[in-house]
């Protein structure tokens, strides 16, 4: 084999590594974009909500307006920690979403032989 084949070898299983890592780390996204809150931390936080706000119930308390006010500030503090759960359960769409202006910018400082041009509409 000469030292050039070598070489061009050397760069295309180096190009082979990359492109793998590259298939890799896009597949990870993929994954992570169908939903980013496992089932069971579901579970856990639900199941919390109801033990904490069948908690005041133990109380006991004579004074009814008490025990509301009690169970009203517990529901509204997990509601506070649920709702941003259930807003970012999904990174890429809904109310709170991840942009693609950070990466648009990341192509713009490319250097001009990396960057390919848009791709063309087939319908003028």
């Amino acid at each position: 084999m000469q030292v050039g084949q070598m070489r061009d070898l050397a760069v295309f299983q180096q190009a082979l590594h990359l492109l793998a890592v590259v298939e890799d780390n896009r597949n990870e996204r993929l994954d992570s974009a169908d939903g980013s809150v496992p089932m069971i931390l579901w579970l856990v936080l639900i199941a919390g909500a109801v033990i904490t706000l069948g908690y005041p119930a133990f109380f006991g308390t004579m004074n009814v307006v008490a025990q509301t006010l009690m169970t009203a500030t517990l529901a509204a503090l997990i509601a506070l920690i649920l709702v941003p759960a259930i807003l970012l359960d999904f990174p890429f769409t809904g109310l709170v979403v991840l942009s693609s202006a950070p990466f648009d910018e990341a192509l713009q400082q490319l250097p001009p032989h990396l960057q390919e041009p848009p791709p063309q509409s087939p319908f003028p």
